[in-house]
């Protein structure tokens, strides 16, 4: 019997298995705006932005890790 495939879903990668973060998946995954997260990305000095001709994305685990250093 064979699976019928579901091209609905195809693209779609859980985050946990990326390694860039396009704006609005990184939007999604910290809950923040389009402008703050540009914002964030516009900075190359925070150790996660990756540029890619003029896109921007985020390192998912540098991003991670980031975070982890903005606790108190």
């Amino acid at each position: 019997m064979q699976q019928r495939i579901d091209n609905r879903n195809a693209d779609y990668i859980p985050f946990e298995d990326k390694a860039l973060l396009s704006v609005k998946e990184m939007c999604v995954y910290l809950s923040i705006g389009q402008t703050k997260c540009r914002e964030l990305l516009a900075d190359p000095a925070n150790g996660f932005t990756v540029r890619i001709g003029n896109r921007l994305y985020a390192h998912r685990k540098n991003l991670d890790n980031w975070l982890k250093n903005q606790i108190y």
